[in-house]
């Protein structure tokens, strides 16, 4: 199965706390961007599945990311959707993404048409309940535009919402959070992301950090807030991943993909693709476990992505080529052992369920899977980490802290 990432590197506007490969729309002085971008990505999902080989996939789940994907129409994100299922095929139950600004959604013709190409699932920048914190942040929209854009995709009969929401800036308080979870509480989305403000390097929220100037509340308060949203959303969602909450059944498979370190293909500008199969009895791609006899370990893992700026990676791939090279690529790289062990280990705690002892043992061996039953059982004594049904888990009281307990994992 393969999962899909599209790029809309496009947005009304960046906001100051964003360091994503983003640009404000109207920055990209050329003409026809919308059309001239979306005849380069489905140019390079061709190019791609014929030099990957990954013509007899199946695709399990589509996602429109960016950037601000929503700015697109119908019809370029439905053209793009059409590309890719004519040449691979669809699992029955696929779901199709999109990300959406609440100030993009306007009508209920606009979202027929939405539905009409074949999205499943909506994500919802709402970030906030609060007009001041909504400025603050830099974003277009007002709460009433959140709950109007929320109401418009119910009554076009989108039945799996998720609502993104940002905590942990400065003059924070937990009854000013406790008031935004009980706003969201009262729309019902079939999932919430919840992430922490943070100050990254290439955001405008950055370059002010550096003049001094406080965006961040304290450990203490960040962890008091994350404590409050986890007692709020206990009785309705089920924390499935460290940010991440849903009702049964409603989780994000797409990103569930991502930590469970299954394949994906980016396409777009600056997107991110892994690519792994089991490792061949060769020595170039991996052999029989020496440790382990029984098991082919590692798999071949290949991980790229393209160039970030959108004019860059429109003349890279301009043009149907049955070529697959280097020189397109921002980077590539091909996955140590050592990598794959670290990347699955803290993907897989991330998760509420927790990393497969079973599955860590049969793809890096029984030497390696020693070597961490050693790290872990100080950590069980000292209840960092929990042992259930053959996974290892971090008890989601501890997930404030995660970061630290992985770091003595894969040390």
């Amino acid at each position: 199965m393969l999962s899909i990432y599209i790029h809309i590197p496009f947005c009304l506007k960046k906001c100051p706390y964003c360091n994503f490969n983003s640009y404000a729309f109207d920055s990209i002085k050329i003409p026809d961007l919308e059309k001239k971008y979306t005849e380069t990505v489905i140019n390079e999902f061709n190019i791609r599945i014929n030099a990957l080989n990954l013509q007899n996939e199946t695709v399990a789940t589509i996602y429109f990311g960016g950037g601000t994907p929503s700015i697109f129409s119908a019809h370029s994100l439905g053209q793009i959707i059409t590309a890719i299922k004519t040449k691979l095929n669809f699992a029955s139950d696929i779901e199709i993404t999109l990300e959406a600004n609440p100030a993009t959604i306007t009508t209920l013709q606009q979202l027929a048409a939405l539905k009409s190409i074949g999205l499943t699932r909506i994500s919802l920048g709402v970030q906030s309940f609060l007009n001041d914190k909504l400025k603050f942040l830099g974003r277009l929209h007002s709460v009433q535009d959140a709950r109007v854009a929320f109401e418009l995709l119910r009554t076009s009969g989108f039945s799996n919402l998720n609502l993104d929401l940002i905590f942990g800036y400065a003059s924070e308080k937990v009854e000013d959070l406790e008031y935004e979870l009980r706003e969201l509480l009262a729309l019902m989305p079939e999932h919430v992301s919840i992430y922490g403000l943070s100050i990254e390097k290439g955001s405008a929220f950055f370059a002010q950090a550096q003049a001094n100037r406080i965006f961040t509340c304290s450990e203490e308060t960040y962890a008091e807030l994350y404590r409050t949203i986890q007692i709020f959303l206990a009785e309705t969602f089920c924390q499935y991943e460290i940010s991440n909450f849903a009702q049964p059944n409603y989780e994000s498979r797409h990103n569930l993909n991502y930590w469970n370190g299954e394949n994906y293909l980016g396409l777009g500008a600056g997107a991110h693709s892994y690519l792994s199969v089991p490792a061949q009895h060769s020595a170039t791609v991996g052999a029989t476990s020496p440790d382990h006899p029984t098991t082919t370990t590692p798999k071949f893992a290949r991980r790229f992505a393209n160039v970030s700026l959108p004019s860059k990676y429109m003349a890279q791939f301009s043009q149907i080529s049955e070529f697959f090279s280097s020189t397109n690529l921002a980077f590539e790289e091909t996955l140590t052992l050592e990598q794959q062990q670290m990347e699955f280990t803290f993907l897989s705690l991330r998760k509420a369920s927790g990393l497969n002892l079973q599955k860590y043992q049969k793809l890096f061996g029984k030497k390696s899977f020693e070597n961490l039953q050693q790290k872990v059982r100080p950590l069980i004594d000292q209840a960092y980490l929990a042992l259930s049904n053959d996974h290892l888990q971090i008890p989601p009281q501890r997930f404030i802290i995660a970061d630290s307990i992985v770091e003595k994992l894969v040390a």
